[in-house]
């Protein structure tokens, strides 16, 4: 869960393009091989198909250290050698569940929405998608520009902006700002 979680977000990705709906398809889904360490501080992660690959290209989502407490690299290095030292092979999925098979969907929407009613939140306010709104309304929030975020989020219209939730602080943030 957590390894999902942490590419879901810094990866800006869709939960189909991490998790399977039924079964697993190595032509498809993410498998071992997709994760590739280019340096000591970039990962890349390689979907081999998306919502808007409709040619099915694919295309490499870089994740980069980040040297705070939630690291994509550091999170996907660990889990990689623990998959690998259980005896996972590349044409494996990459994430899966505690019985060893391919994260499904459902069970990982399931799970976050156990985990977040634990943590006293609103669980039915958070979906398959709260990790690229989150990811954009994280962006916007720490006042990243516009064009990275759609870059980011792999966005190819401005339709990225639904994304973002803007916060109360950050209205009143604005606000105040109008006065000097």
């Amino acid at each position: 869960m957590l390894t999902a979680a942490v590419i879901g977000f810094f990866g800006f990705l869709r939960c189909s393009e991490f998790t399977c709906k039924q079964s697993f398809d190595s032509a498809l889904n993410l498998t071992m091989d997709d994760v590739v360490f280019v340096s000591d501080c970039q990962v890349n992660l390689r979907l081999k198909a998306s919502k808007t690959d409709i040619f099915r290209h694919g295309v490499i989502i870089k994740l980069f250290k980040t040297n705070n407490n939630i690291c994509p690299y550091v999170q996907l290095s660990k889990y990689v050698t623990s998959r690998k030292m259980n005896g996972a092979t590349d044409n494996d999925p990459l994430l899966v569940d505690s019985s060893n098979l391919a994260l499904r969907r459902s069970l990982f929407i399931d799970k976050l929405k156990t985990i977040l009613s634990h943590l006293g939140l609103n669980a039915d306010k958070y979906s398959g998608h709260s990790f690229r709104i989150g990811a954009a309304t994280t962006c916007s929030s720490n006042g990243i520009q516009d064009h990275m975020i759609q870059t980011l989020g792999r966005w190819k219209s401005d339709c990225y902006s639904r994304y973002i939730r803007t916060s109360e602080v950050d209205i009143r943030q604005a606000l105040l700002k109008m006065c000097k």
